[in-house]
């Protein structure tokens, strides 16, 4: 639901190709972890996704977020052998939406309720204009402004961007 709440569409790329496998490992997590993946997961045997993407499943699990534009913002790859911490790909996919909409940009360690910068593109005057809680300026490099809004699904509601589209894709 969280993906859902960021407005955000997610699938797998597995280097399986035999789909009862695939199907038989699915039922088993969805029963191990008591929950339903409702995410798509794409076959990949010979690895052509994957090494358009630049990375390669032999090599672990990967994460890869693209915008609505479809260009790749982030990319991680983990070992087989090491969990990944969706608390921080939440995270991620956040601060990237916030930079994307709002100008703005997180600094490290960023949490929700932080103070936020300015992306260096953005005047002086066009973020006094644009940032209602203010915006302090220690340098004309170094401006912060109080938390903007986050919610993803409003954001897209309000702004018209001309390259998005929606499509969502059935599991296997």
């Amino acid at each position: 639901h969280e993906f859902d709440a960021r407005n955000a569409r997610i699938f797998g790329i597995v280097p399986e190709a035999n789909l009862p496998l695939l199907r038989r490992w699915i039922k088993q997590v969805e029963e191990l972890e008591a929950c339903t993946l409702n995410f798509a997961l794409i076959s990949d045997p010979d690895q052509n996704i994957c090494s358009q993407f630049g990375v390669s499943s032999k090599a672990g699990t990967a994460l890869i977020i693209t915008d609505i534009d479809k260009r790749i913002r982030f990319i991680s790859q983990y070992p087989i052998s090491t969990g990944r911490n969706f608390f921080e790909t939440i995270r991620v996919l956040d601060a990237l939406q916030l930079a994307f909409f709002q100008q703005v940009a997180t600094p490290a360690n960023w949490s929700h309720g932080l103070d936020l910068f300015l992306q260096p593109q953005i005047s002086t005057l066009a973020a006094r204009a644009t940032f209602p809680k203010g915006i302090i300026e220690t340098r004309h490099w170094f401006r912060i402004t109080p938390p903007v809004s986050h919610n993803s699904a409003a954001i897209l509601s309000n702004n018209t961007h001309k390259n998005s589209t929606s499509s969502t894709a059935n599991p296997p």
